[in-house]
């Protein structure tokens, strides 16, 4: 008798537990197939590795070059820094300076990924006056940080984007960038009065006019007769009288220095109202900058490392970033060490070891036992970085770098498996993904020799 009112009270309970089971159980079932999340970083490396310089050091005090030396490197730095005003004529050539036009001829694309057409480019050329060059010869300053730009225009210029390794951030426009402060020699001025060509104490390129002031024979005097502080923290606020951020300081910058006690005293320059340099006093937070040089120790060098390392990669400096050999040109700076601006010149900087055509273990091995610590550059085409020392007894470096090089197949597209950011890798980051990364694109295949930087 209570069966019939027992199903029809039991029927609707049944289904209200069976049907979250039954749910739980077919979302059990899917998580069961349902592929592995993506893993925190790109790279394998990249969560191995201590992502700090001081899992490297071995002596914080140890003297990484004697002092005797590192006063003829600073003294050296401050020559080549000052350069630009102890010039009465250009330095480069007009094939050196005008070489963009040529490369980029019916070979550029815009930001909308689409080719230039032929008259963007030849309105560019017009804007030049490549005939007349060079129609200035003037001293002059970089009132802010600048990009040297190899065309006069904003306006990025990319190579095929559908090519592995091009498109952004590649813009070919961007020749490398200055801080603040940077001393520059004007050699030539468009014809619409917007850009100027300038030469840097390291790479030349077109600048907004407006963010550039000339400087005159006192100007010149008073900057060249100061010491030179080194700022060393990531935008550290440089201060005005009145409490204003005048400019934000950046590791390898370089100023003259009034007073280093407490809240270091430093000189930025500024428009005076007619298109010339005058003084401005900043002053930096205490600690944000040294006089000039800093002593080369181990601990020094990590502590700047890590102030540097997770920055994203910026080619050429665009945004206010650093590429490779950026990274390695800001590092050096503040030791009184000069660094050449681009990855080929810092290969032939200073004695050098060839390992081009050495096997893999080889080459390993020879880095290892010949390569000295926070002092050695490993070099590659198109790429630097910086040696740390043994890590799990292989190799490790320091480098800014855009991606690792992956390889083509029925899944995966040749490109780059983006890293985007300073890091510290072995030399075959990517390794454990070896159905995008080969072997042949191992950072370590790719070395071709050690220079020491002494």
């Amino acid at each position: 008798m209570l069966r019939k009112p027992l199903r029809g009270i039991l029927g609707p309970m049944l289904r209200r537990f069976l049907l979250p089971v039954g749910l739980c159980l077919l979302l059990a079932a899917c998580a069961a197939k349902a592929p592995p999340l993506p893993r925190t970083e790109p790279v394998a490396d990249l969560e191995r590795i201590p992502q700090t310089a001081f899992a490297f050091v071995g002596d914080a005090d140890a003297l990484l070059m004697t002092s005797e030396r590192q006063a003829e490197r600073a003294a050296a730095l401050r020559t080549r820094w000052f350069t630009p005003w102890n010039r009465a004529a250009a330095d480069f050539p007009a094939d050196d300076v005008f070489w963009g036009f040529s490369a980029f001829a019916a070979k550029a694309w815009g930001q909308d990924l689409r080719p230039r057409p032929a008259a963007w480019m030849q309105a560019l050329e017009d804007n030049t006056r490549r005939g007349s060059y060079p129609n200035l010869a003037r001293p002059a300053i970089a009132l802010r940080r600048l990009d040297l730009r190899l065309l006069p225009t904003i306006e990025p210029v990319f190579r095929d984007p559908a090519a592995p390794g091009e498109g952004f951030p590649f813009d070919m426009n961007q020749n490398s960038s200055v801080h603040a402060g940077t001393p520059l020699f004007a050699t030539h001025l468009t014809a619409d009065g917007a850009w100027l060509l300038v030469e840097g104490p390291a790479a030349a390129g077109f600048v907004p006019a407006r963010d550039v002031a000339f400087v005159d024979p006192a100007f010149l005097a008073r900057w060249q007769a100061l010491p030179l502080a080194a700022v060393l923290e990531e935008s550290a606020p440089l201060r005005g009288a009145d409490g204003r951020t005048l400019e934000l300081g950046r590791i390898g910058m370089l100023l003259p220095l009034l007073d280093a006690t407490g809240s270091p005293r430093l000189l930025l320059p500024r428009d005076d109202g007619a298109g010339r340099a005058a003084d401005s006093e900043a002053t930096a937070p205490p600690g944000a900058a040294q006089p000039l040089p800093l002593p080369l120790t181990q601990g020094a060098m990590a502590a700047l490392i890590d102030r540097m390392l997770g920055r994203v990669y910026g080619w050429g400096g665009l945004y206010g970033e650093r590429d490779c050999s950026a990274l390695l040109q800001d590092l050096f700076a503040p030791f009184g060490v000069r660094l050449p601006r681009n990855s080929g010149q810092q290969a032939r900087s200073g004695r050098a070891v060839d390992l081009k055509d050495l096997p893999d273990a080889e080459k390993q091995a020879r880095i290892l036992a010949e390569g000295k610590p926070f002092l050695t550059l490993l070099t590659l085409r198109g790429h630097v970085m910086l040696h740390l020392g043994d890590w799990d007894g292989e190799p490790a470096a320091l480098h800014a770098i855009w991606g690792v090089r992956t390889q083509g197949g029925e899944a995966v597209t040749p490109g780059r498996l983006v890293i985007g950011r300073t890091v510290i890798t072995t030399l075959a980051p990517g390794r454990e993904q070896p159905d995008r990364v080969s072997a042949e694109n191992f950072l370590l295949r790719r070395i071709t020799g050690m220079t020491f930087v002494e």
